[in-house]
């Protein structure tokens, strides 16, 4: 459909960015992530499109290819202009991204702020946001040499998880690591 309505609205500039960027986006799902790039710089290219609300779609799309082709920086270029833009949607997606981005090269602190946009959002990216944080949280415990400030990301850590177990419930995806985790954490303090 998305490759009927570029051929169609080709020279349309109002129409053409959007149907680039679902087809686009439809590669992606697709895992042709060389066909998504194509169509997403397209949109980046044309002069006609500047300034067009699809271009931080097509940014989004482009920070997705290079994230999955192991080009962080270029991926970090693409995603922080989609995130301050405060879009939303497409910015929260962003957020969600370069906290992966950054949990992923363990840097757990620079993750954080990152996952607690997503918090508060009705994003689907908001279950995995949320464990994620108590993750980052264990994971700063767990390098905390000072003993007052392991057990305030302890708890921390504590709140996240069970905020995430109560908040999704049986249904959560990371139910069992989250519980997982909670059992790990060394027991709260005795109330005094």
């Amino acid at each position: 459909v998305y490759a009927r309505m570029v051929g169609m609205c080709a020279s349309d500039a109002r129409i053409a960015p959007m149907a680039l960027v679902g087809l686009a986006n439809a590669q992606l799902n697709l895992k042709d992530f060389e066909a998504a790039a194509k169509a997403a710089t397209q949109v980046l290219d044309d002069d006609n499109f500047k300034g067009h609300p699809a271009r931080l779609d097509a940014m989004l799309v482009m920070g997705k290819y290079y994230e999955n082709s192991g080009q962080v920086d270029k991926a970090v270029a693409m995603y922080d202009p989609v995130l301050r833009s405060n879009r939303p949607g497409v910015s929260v997606e962003a957020s969600f991204h370069l906290g992966m981005l950054a949990f992923k090269r363990n840097d757990f602190k620079a993750a954080l702020p990152f996952f607690a946009r997503l918090l508060l959002e009705s994003s689907p990216l908001a279950e995995e946001a949320l464990f994620r944080s108590g993750v980052c949280q264990a994971k700063l415990a767990e390098a905390e040499t000072d003993p007052a400030k392991k057990a305030a990301d302890v708890e921390l850590a504590r709140r996240s998880l069970e905020g995430y177990s109560k908040r999704y419930g049986e249904n959560g995806k990371f139910l069992g690591e989250a519980r997982d985790i909670l059992k790990s954490l060394p027991a709260p303090p005795p109330p005094q």
